[in-house]
């Protein structure tokens, strides 16, 4: 005979429950199918098998009931509360006494008695889910009483998914995988429900409950793959029910089942409609969410690939809005506010699980590309590939989806992962499905396309980087921050705290504040994250009910004062509100000193010819000392004819330099009449100039008509300035 010790932990909230169980067993090292057990029964020692009815007790077992009511006073009626706490007792009793039996006695006690394996299952379908807790009597007594039932089931389950307890306890993986599938020890349904209520506080311990169960015993993949139609068939009825499709004439459907077409639903009805559907959602998304494996088996039917998908875009798609729309008809009122709260927090939380299990499933063909990119063919990356764009290609018509779906789980990082593992990939499928997808959001909205870039230009990074940033998305959903931290105020924040009190209305807007400063202000990951009751430490010990402070009266007036600065010279080159450095070489104190004394002195200024110098110089009218032309009066070459166009002649020629500019060399090189002239002129029709006469004037005749000349533009001059003097006097007020 030898001691045997089973010891058993799990985490129940923030507590680590621990119990050991010991008893004395015959150790003969033999499994449990082959082990014979003896027994004196009046005097006769006999032997019996391990498992054996012969070992199982009868037992009268009380089975879980959910607590009592609070009545319209605030009290239980009489006697209730006291009746449920000894059922609990009596309850806590026969688990605790299954949990001491010896292994063989265990086992035949569940094998063959069947009430006892009905006390896990009914607490498993009437205990109430996360969701609903808060619906829970708020009574330390009952709730004390609750948690030690939900730790003792759980340790029972923990000994229902253990073949091998010791060295001398155990059971061979064959015989246990047949004796727990033949006798319905564990089930579909079952698993799914450990799921809820126990994964999300030990998500190790019911994956390993899960890997027992599916290896030892592969027809549970079988039958997970037959609960696809049935779980279709709840989505098809859902759908039907709030006016939706109908349902085949061939299917059929309970009495019980059938919609009511006499008279419109009650809130009850929609109540129990939500919460039907609520725990469909949840059960689906914790399973696959803790069992990745099941997702392939759920998305690949028989006869239609993704099938259960494509009815949750549906779902999501024409009876989610339904629903919202008949809970404003139904709970929208004073009567009914607290319920009218309650059942929208439900629907978005609904919303949530249904989006994850549609991204729990499609992120199966980007994790297998991901995982085995080592061993993975290239076909079958192409073929994970096709169907990843084909499935959000055949969901682009349910725009309410789309952008829900894409909101919480980006499309673009996701193409952007297989782009990498996957050259060779058709760019123009994946842009044209992330157009389609951004052309589902507002158009007015821009911050999703400006986040979303195309596969073929995003800049490449390392593979292990993305496959971090999927597995993140895939296990946490949108609830990630980013690392730099920015600041909200004002009227942006005012319209965050609203994004997220439409979804969950009962919290303060103090709370909401302090949510979004922790997530840096992305509502849809604060949401997530109180759905999901993931928030840090710091904020689950804050009142979901903290009002929002407003500031200080006088800082907020001195901000906007020193915000509010009206001037036509803001943001100039001197304002130093704005500007880091500011030129005081250009700032002057005080009167300034002219540059000219008086209206002479700024007339008789030349110093603007300096600035045309570099353009006159290209035409050449810069001598070779570099002074310009003198503006005085030369006469020098007045007995040259030149001649001048007619008015109105749009003739271009050709530029050449005037006549009086031309230096005495120039005259005697090409005088006036020579071959030079007739060239320039290229005229064949004038006549030529008489030749010039090489004898030298008189020069006093040279004389008296050069000043006969001058006399003349005298003259000339005068009548134009007194012309013009005259014409000035005409101007009124002179």
């Amino acid at each position: 005979m030898s001691k045997t010790v089973c010891h058993y932990q799990f985490l129940f909230g923030s507590m680590v429950c621990d119990v050991s169980v010991s008893f004395h067993f015959q150790n003969n090292r033999k499994p449990l199918e082959e082990l014979k057990v003896s027994t004196v029964q009046d005097g006769v020692t006999k032997e019996f098998p391990a498992l054996h009815p012969h070992w199982k007790e009868k037992r009268q077992y009380l089975y879980y009931k959910p607590p009592p009511t609070v009545g319209p006073n605030g009290s239980f009626a009489l006697g209730a509360k006291e009746a449920w706490l000894e059922r609990m007792d009596f309850l806590n009793t026969d688990l605790t006494w299954l949990l001491m039996m010896e292994q063989f006695r265990f086992w035949s006690q569940i094998i063959y008695d069947e009430e006892t394996l009905d006390v896990i299952v009914k607490f498993l379908q009437d205990a109430p889910p996360y969701y609903v807790l808060q619906e829970f009597p708020q009574d330390d007594e009952m709730w004390n009483s609750f948690q030690k039932t939900h730790y003792l089931v759980f340790l029972v389950i923990n000994r229902l998914a253990t073949y091998h307890e010791s060295e001398t306890e155990f059971i061979t993986p064959e015989y246990y995988g047949k004796m727990i599938y033949d006798n319905y020890v564990f089930t579909i349904p079952m698993i799914l429900d450990i799921c809820m209520f126990y994964g999300r506080d030990n998500r190790v311990q019911v994956l390993r409950i899960i890997d027992t169960v599916f290896q030892t015993q592969p027809k549970y993949k079988e039958d997970l793959e037959k609960s696809v139609p049935f779980i279709c068939k709840v989505f098809r009825y859902m759908e039907h029910r709030f006016g939706g499709q109908k349902l085949p004439e061939e299917e059929l459907v309970k009495l019980s089942e059938r919609p009511n077409t006499q008279k419109d639903m009650t809130l009850f009805e929609f109540k129990d409609m939500v919460l039907h559907l609520l725990d469909s959602a949840t059960n689906l998304s914790l399973f696959l969410d803790i069992y990745n494996p099941a997702c392939t088996a759920l998305v690949h039917d028989e006869h239609y690939d993704y099938w259960m998908l494509v009815q949750i875009v549906h779902l999501y798609e024409n009876t989610v809005p339904q629903m919202y729309r008949k809970l404003e008809m139904l709970a929208n009122t004073d009567d009914t506010q607290p319920m009218y709260v309650d059942l929208k927090h439900k629907l978005a939380v609904m919303r949530v699980e249904l989006l994850k299990v549609f991204r729990c499933c499609l992120a199966t063909c980007v994790n297998s590309i991901v995982e085995k990119i080592d061993t993975i063919t290239e076909a079958e990356v192409r073929r994970y590939v096709d169907d990843y764009v084909g499935v959000l290609t055949e969901c682009l018509t349910e725009k309410v989806f789309v952008c829900d779906y894409h909101s919480a789980y980006p499309v673009d990082q996701d193409l952007d992962t297989m782009s990498q593992v996957c050259p060779e990939m058709d760019f123009m499928k994946c842009d044209f499905l992330l157009e389609a997808v951004l052309s589902c959001f507002d158009p007015t909205s821009k911050s999703k396309r400006k986040s979303c870039v195309s596969p073929r230009d995003r800049k490449q990074e390392p593979l292990h980087e993305s496959q971090k940033k999927l597995e993140a998305t895939t296990s946490k959903g949108s609830s990630g921050t980013d690392v730099l931290k920015k600041r909200v105020t004002g009227i942006e924040l005012d319209s965050l705290i609203t994004e997220v009190k439409d979804i969950l209305p009962h919290l303060g807007d103090g709370f909401v504040e302090r949510c979004l400063e922790h997530f840096n202000f992305v509502s849809e990951s604060v949401i997530n994250a109180i759905l999901e009751d993931t928030l840090p430490a710091d904020l689950r010990s804050i009142d979901q009910t903290l009002p929002r402070i407003p500031p200080d009266t006088m800082e907020v007036n001195e901000a906007s004062n020193a915000l509010q600065r009206l001037s036509i010279f803001d943001n100039d080159e001197f304002d130093i509100m704005t500007q880091d450095e500011v030129d005081t070489s250009r700032i002057h104190k005080g009167k300034r000193k002219a540059k000219h004394k008086n209206l002479n002195e700024l007339i008789d200024d030349k110093s603007h010819r300096t600035e045309f110098r570099d353009m006159y110089s290209k035409f050449g009218l810069i001598d070779a000392e570099g002074s310009m032309y003198d503006d005085e009066y030369d006469d020098t070459y007045d007995h040259l004819d030149v001649s001048v166009g007619e008015e109105g002649d749009l003739e271009r020629r050709p530029f050449v330099v005037p006549r009086v500019l031309h230096s005495k060399e120039d005259e005697e090189e090409y005088p006036s009449g020579g071959e030079s002239g007739e060239e320039e002129q290229g005229e064949p029709d004038e006549k030529p100039q008489p030749l010039r006469d090489e004898f030298v004037a008189n020069p006093e005749e040279q004389r008296a008509k050069a000043e006969q000349r001058r006399q003349q533009q005298m003259q000339s001059r005068a009548r134009n300035w007194r012309g013009a003097q005259a014409k000035d006097r005409d101007v009124v007020g002179v």
